[in-house]
């Protein structure tokens, strides 16, 4: 199913929005002739930040204990599934009384392949 969220094959929520967010480590200076330079380092850093959202309080957990102890989570989206790991332990939680909730983390992308 299109927007699914899993931490291994354990779907624990639905992909609500995402913003691409990339990154590349530059260096920036000025050569003893007075002249500036950028230069950059290494390959792109391919950052997303997700929101999803979890309809128990297992799938929230299960989300809380990818993101905490570095479990591959994979989204399906547009038709390509996306890999990759919570870039820190941040997840930001909006929850309700009957136990669902909404997160937002940061993911950087390992690999993409077609669904």
């Amino acid at each position: 199913m299109e927007r699914e969220v899993k931490v291994g094959s354990e779907i624990v929520g639905t992909m609500l929005d995402v913003k691409r967010n990339p990154s590349i480590h530059k260096v920036t200076g000025t050569f003893l002739s007075g002249r500036a330079f950028v230069q950059t380092i290494g390959n792109k850093t391919d950052r997303r930040r997700y929101w999803v959202y979890a309809p128990t309080k297992a799938a929230r957990d299960a989300l809380d204990n990818a993101c905490l102890y570095g479990s591959l989570i994979s989204i399906e989206w547009q038709g390509k599934v996306i890999y990759g790991y919570a870039e820190d332990d941040r997840l930001t939680w909006k929850e309700w009384r009957d136990e669902h909730g909404v997160c937002s983390f940061m993911l950087i992308v390992e690999r993409e392949q077609d669904a």
